[in-house]
């Protein structure tokens, strides 16, 4: 550290004795072998305190807890509440005594909470907008809530922001989008490696993006989600065929040679690709990274790959995300574990405002 730094060993000393009176630093042994003096090597401390962070998905609610030294303790996946914001809390509140009490962790530590949510957040009044798959999150200070009632410091953050972050820390380009498809649709942006909001918090907010022959048309979802959200392809297969069956026996009725799901499923990796281009257009990507239940689908990755290399020149590298349906839980974990450390860098403190 001192070599690095270019303090003096005595101060460098003095700073660790001081890390380790606030128990953020512990001692772990000391070296061996070597001539001269054994120096003592220290690592942060585990039990320094704890952040929670949580992926609120459209049908997945997902939390998990990490320690001051980055560790991952506990996870767990609950149903995500569409009833009220009453239920919600009482649903987080419950997830967080869970994985709090599961490791023996005072609620005194607990240090930071970073949920990702399926809409916009404006970044400078905290409201969320454009969340139609968890409608009661329109035009609610979430952050502000769970901060008075669980007196801990809140980030609220869009979910597929998130999940960009997560992929961030694995990737090597730094201008990519991180394209996520399930029951909806969402992009994260990250340019010159870093995460890009927009003015209002809607940047990657591609399920509006007008395609379709419908792009005229009023559309609380979007007219891009319509076309290729979690229901858009159980729609249409059961408007062609009269059955109702869920996208994923669709994509293994076209596995197995059903002409009708054969076809819902090219037209699928055609809009999927379209959406990508447009994007690609304005912001000339390096990489899209595919994440959600459907664009994690290695067989429709191959199809939209194919149909990119007809529709543009250039066309981005596409890869399927390394981290699964995990990506916005270890975003949230990643992002949680990141506030909570610079906060003792920048105020000293393991504690937030709570009041924000």
């Amino acid at each position: 550290m001192s070599r690095v730094s270019g303090l003096s060993k005595q101060t460098v000393s003095t700073v660790i004795a001081d890390l380790e009176s606030l128990h953020l630093v512990e001692a772990v042994g000391v070296t061996e072998g070597g001539i001269g003096r054994r120096a003592l090597t220290y690592r942060l401390s585990p039990k320094a305190g704890y952040s929670v962070g949580i992926d609120l998905g459209g049908t997945n609610f997902r939390a998990g807890v990490v320690d001051f030294s980055g560790e991952v303790l506990s996870e767990l996946t609950l149903v995500t509440p569409h009833a009220s914001v009453d239920e919600l809390l009482e649903i987080m509140v419950s997830a967080i005594d869970q994985l709090t009490l599961k490791h023996g962790m005072p609620k005194s530590q607990l240090s930071q909470i970073v949920i990702g949510i399926p809409g916009a957040v404006n970044p400078i009044t905290g409201v969320i907008s454009s969340a139609p798959n968890v409608a009661y999150l329109n035009g609610l200070n979430l952050g502000r809530l769970i901060s008075k009632k669980l007196k801990v410091s809140v980030l609220i953050e869009n979910d597929v922001n998130i999940a960009a972050l997560g992929e961030l820390e694995q990737s090597t380009s730094n201008d990519f989008g991180f394209l996520a498809i399930g029951t909806g649709v969402g992009m994260g942006l990250i340019l010159d490696g870093e995460l890009r909001r927009g003015f209002s918090g809607g940047a990657g907010e591609v399920g509006y993006l007008p395609l379709g022959h419908k792009a005229l048309e009023p559309s609380v979802e979007g007219h891009f989600e319509k076309m290729v959200g979690g229901f858009a392809g159980e729609i249409k297969y059961h408007e062609l065929s009269g059955s109702k069956v869920s996208l994923e026996e669709i994509f293994d009725l076209s596995n197995h040679g059903d002409q009708i799901a054969k076809k819902i499923i090219e037209d699928l990796a055609i809009y999927i690709a379209l959406g990508i281009k447009t994007v690609c257009s304005i912001l000339d990507l390096e990489e899209i990274v595919l994440g959600g239940g459907i664009g994690s689908r290695p067989d429709l990755e191959k199809q939209i790959l194919c149909n990119l290399q007809r529709l543009m020149p250039t066309p981005p590298k596409v890869r399927i995300s390394n981290l699964g349906s995990r990506a916005g839980l270890i975003g949230a974990m990643s992002c949680a574990l990141s506030e909570m450390r610079s906060r003792v860098l920048v105020h000293g403190s393991l504690k937030g405002n709570s009041d924000v």
